[in-house]
């Protein structure tokens, strides 16, 4: 969300090859993040996340209700997923 935010407000990268370029290089935090929170495992997610949601929702209208929507699912999910597990 800040890169979108970043990319609509601040710095638009008009070239695709270059805003390609931009994202990924930031699966380097991405990454460092996953090592410092020990989620190894989960790294390949949160990178194939990360860019779904900045190559697909470039054009969107709204940044911040996507964040909003989006949060809210990914929790709904969670509270179903541990619901389930909890029940089985």
């Amino acid at each position: 969300m800040m890169f979108l935010l970043f990319e609509r407000y601040i710095f638009p990268i008009s070239i695709e090859l270059l805003r390609y370029a931009t994202l990924s290089l930031l699966l380097i935090p991405v990454i460092k993040f996953s090592l410092l929170i020990r989620q190894e495992k989960g790294t390949f997610l949160m990178c194939v996340v990360f860019q779904c949601v900045t190559v697909t929702h470039e054009g969107d209208i709204s940044l911040v209700s996507f964040a909003i929507n989006r949060i809210l699912d990914t929790t709904i999910g969670i509270v179903v997923a541990v619901t389930v597990n909890i029940w089985l």
